[in-house]
């Protein structure tokens, strides 16, 4: 199977502004944007996607253009480095990704799910042929916690402690795009608790917002790391719901 890899991220300054950049292959160009956060003349907050070229930082290219809100988090660029996606944050509860071609001129590609998914802890990853795009985001939520018609009539804690009633739970969904014929499918993902199950820390972050990593093996196999550190790897196309084995109650340091 292909490794999954990385990308080279720098920091540059261009204008007194600092910027993260992604580093293309041929070590001489950087693709960086930038949340400008001003109001974009066709509405929303204004954005921007520049290439320059590398070390000398002069502009190549760029797109100015609106969102409806804010912010990019990350640039993730594709193995052949024809396209990129920005991975999007509202910071209010949604997230997102929205592709652009690096193939010619900088342009929007109009393909995406732009605000639309719950908090993902990773950024959307593309498959070695580039034909998917996968991401995973989280509930957003104690998914542990039973309905409240279950909830223990003499408890007197936060809601989100009171240990889960067992059975299978969804914690997460995978996100499969078919870039080749622009089509999206959803698929959960289960833990199968134990009656009383709890986290130690309730409040951690990594149980809500799914999976810490989301990559392709190849173009057949997808890989996560989840909140408590382990790898699985599912075979696509995948079923409509994957339930795994309940996970530890606490999670390893980080």
């Amino acid at each position: 199977m292909t490794a999954i890899t990385s990308q080279t991220t720098i920091d540059i300054t261009v204008a007194g502004r600092r910027l993260e950049a992604t580093l293309l292959g041929d070590g001489r160009t950087v693709v960086a944007y930038d949340n400008m956060m001003g109001r974009a003349a066709e509405g929303g907050v204004v954005h921007r996607l520049a290439r320059y070229a590398y070390p000398e930082l002069t502009l190549i290219d760029e797109l100015v253009y609106g969102l409806p809100t804010c912010c990019i988090d990350a640039l993730v660029v594709s193995p052949s480095q024809r396209l990129a996606l920005t991975y999007l944050n509202s910071g209010q509860g949604e997230n997102g990704y929205e592709l652009f071609g690096l193939d010619g001129p900088l342009r929007r590609l109009g393909v995406g799910e732009v605000f639309t998914l719950p908090p993902m802890w990773a950024p959307p990853a593309f498959s070695p042929s580039e034909r998917y795009v996968a991401c995973a985001p989280g509930t957003d939520s104690t998914w542990w916690c039973p309905p409240e018609d279950q909830w223990p009539d003499d408890w007197t804690g936060d809601e989100w402690s009171i240990p889960s009633a067992g059975g299978p739970t969804d914690f997460a969904t995978v996100i499969v795009h078919d870039l080749h014929r622009d089509h999206v499918t959803r698929h959960r993902l289960r833990y199968d608790l134990p009656a009383g199950w709890v986290p130690d820390d309730v409040e951690d972050s990594r149980w809500a917002y799914g999976p810490l990593e989301v990559g392709f093996l190849d173009d057949a196999h997808l890989r996560l790391r989840l909140a408590d550190d382990t790898t699985v790897e599912f075979g696509l196309p995948l079923p409509e719901v994957s339930t795994l084995p309940a996970p530890p109650t606490g999670l390893p340091p980080g």
